[in-house]
C-alpha cells in the first residue's frame, strides 16, 4: 500500500530517518570537538553535512563529515584559534572590568562593552565556518567576507544570534538535548545563512549548484 507507514519513502519515515541522522552527527560533533582546538573543523564539517545530507538529501553522514573535517582541518583550526584567542581576551576583560565594577570603579562599568564584543564574535563565527563549508577561498578573504556580510544583513545576524544564546541555554538547562541540538541548530542555521549566501552568488553559480544537487541525488539512488 503506497503512502502507508511501511513505505520506507513516506513522510513519517523521511522525518525519523533526518532526526537519526541529526543525532548522529551531534554525536560526531562532540566526539570530534573533544581535543578543544578541533572545534572549528569540526563545526566547519557539522555545517558542511547538514546543508548538503540533511537539507539536500545528498550523499551520507558519516563519509562526508569526517571528508570536510579533514579536508578543511588546516584553515578552520587556524581560524578556530584566532577566534578563540579572542574570545579568552574578551572573557578576561569582563573578569577585570567586573572587579573594578563591583568596587565602584567608574572604569569597570565598560564591562558590558566586552559582552557585546563576545556577542558580536559568536555570530562572526557562524558565518566564518558556515561560509568555509561552503566555498573555496583564502583565510583572510573568509574573514573579510563574512565580517562584511553580518553588518549588511544585520537582521539576519540577529536572528543568528537569537538562535545561538537559545540553543546554548536549553542546552544549559537540560544537558542531555547536546545528542540532537548541534545538528538541529545547523538545520536552522543553514535556513538563515544561505538566505545571505545566496545574495553574493551569480546566477550561474546558482545554477551550477542546483544540476549538481540534481546530480548527486540521482546517483545515491
Amino acid at each position: 500500500m503506497s503512502g502507508g507507514i511501511f513505505d520506507l519513502d513516506n513522510k513519517f519515515n523521511r522525518a525519523l530517518s533526518k532526526i537519526v541522522d541529526c543525532v548522529i552527527l551531534s554525536i560526531l560533533w562532540i566526539v570530534s570537538s573533544v581535543p578543544i582546538l578541533t572545534i572549528g573543523a569540526s563545526t566547519t564539517a557539522l555545517y558542511y553535512t547538514v546543508h548538503k545530507v540533511i537539507m539536500h538529501n545528498r550523499g551520507y553522514v558519516w563519509r562526508d563529515y569526517w571528508a570536510a573535517f579533514i579536508s578543511n582541518f588546516k584553515k578552520s583550526t587556524i581560524a578556530w584559534v584566532i577566534m578563540l584567542v579572542f574570545a579568552l581576551v574578551f572573557a578576561l576583560d569582563i573578569n577585570i572590568m567586573r572587579q573594578f565594577f563591583e568596587l565602584g570603579e567608574k572604569i569597570g562599568s565598560i564591562y558590558t562593552i566586552f559582552y557585546v564584543f563576545l556577542a558580536v564574535e559568536a555570530v562572526w563565527a557562524n558565518y566564518v565556518f558556515s561560509y568555509m563549508a561552503r566555498f573555496e577561498d583564502k583565510l583572510r578573504r573568509i574573514f573579510r567576507n563574512t565580517l562584511v556580510m553580518m553588518f549588511v544583513n544585520l537582521i539576519w545576524s540577529l536572528l543568528v544570534l537569537i538562535m545561538f544564546a537559545v540553543a546554548c541555554y536549553v542546552v544549559y538547562i537540560f544537558p542531555p538535548v547536546i545528542i540532537i541540538i548541534p545538528a538541529a541548530y545547523m538545520v536552522c542555521l543553514d535556513d538563515v545563512v544561505e538566505r545571505v549566501y545566496v545574495k553574493y552568488m551569480t546566477p550561474e553559480q546558482i545554477e551550477e549548484e542546483k544540476e549538481r544537487n540534481m546530480e548527486e541525488v540521482k546517483d545515491a539512488k
